[in-house]
């Protein structure tokens, strides 16, 4: 299993697309010997697909890699089957999850990831996916259709661009406060607050955390204070619990 989940696509408008990703793509591309990533673009709403395959090449051309667009395919399913390795844009994580579940790639995605050892990146609304439900998304408009359970890579739940910033005159819930709300439905869970311009790094059950922001990583459980790690913890106790 190699897994790489990023909070979020750019560290500026300006910046080139997982660009403070680089290092942990290049070692992925290494890793599995790839020449080519399919692109699920599905969470785009306001931009064109295209657009971000461009953007994802432009990143890896100096490596080599070759960005397919599954909306080309005539069947997305065969198009998993056949891929080197699978990227999963961000956008709106309920139109995203609805579209897999809808063109029957959970299922493919996760044999592809599980048990034929794919490469995936997501970031964003694809990092929301890779978890078991995508219940701790930020995302809105939330679509008619409503569909939680997601592709179960691994066994926690995320919540990308976390910010435990007070917004002064906002007398709404904290991010923290929604998640503690969902851990008093899902006492079972962990909550993994990744912060923007970072990213978990995940081969076989080893997860390692990175930052380039040197932010640290928040963990959430149920009835037990958040803790706080920085890029050099080991956190494959996040696999001791699943749904």
């Amino acid at each position: 299993m190699n897994i790489l989940l990023c909070s979020n696509g750019k560290l500026t408008k300006e910046d080139n697309l997982l660009n403070y990703a680089l290092d942990y793509l290049e070692q992925q591309i290494k890793d599995s010997n790839i020449k080519s990533y399919t692109l699920i673009p599905y969470a785009i709403i306001r931009s064109p697909y295209e657009q971000r395959v461009i953007d994802l090449e432009k990143t890896l051309k100096h490596l080599g890699i070759k960005v397919h667009n599954i909306c080309d395919a005539i069947d997305p399913v065969k198009a998993i089957d056949n891929a080197e390795g699978i990227a999963v844009s961000g956008g709106n994580t309920w139109f995203l999850n609805y579209s897999l579940h809808i063109n029957n790639l959970i299922g493919a995605i996760r044999k592809a990831v599980l048990k034929d050892n794919k490469p995936y990146v997501g970031w964003s609304a694809g990092t929301n996916v890779a978890t078991p439900t995508i219940l701790t998304t930020n995302d809105m408009p939330i679509i008619s259709t409503l569909i939680a359970p997601s592709l179960n890579l691994v066994p926690f739940q995320i919540n990308p661009h976390y910010i435990d910033a007070s917004i002064d005159g906002h007398m709404g819930e904290t991010r923290d406060e929604r998640i503690e709300e969902f851990l008093v439905k899902n006492q079972h869970q962990y909550v993994v607050g990744l912060r923007e311009g970072s990213l978990l790094n995940i081969k076989n059950n080893n997860i390692q955390y990175f930052s380039a922001k040197n932010h640290k990583i928040k963990i959430f459980e149920h009835n037990k204070d958040s803790v706080e790690y920085d890029n050099t913890k080991d956190l494959s106790f996040l696999y001791n619990r699943s749904l």
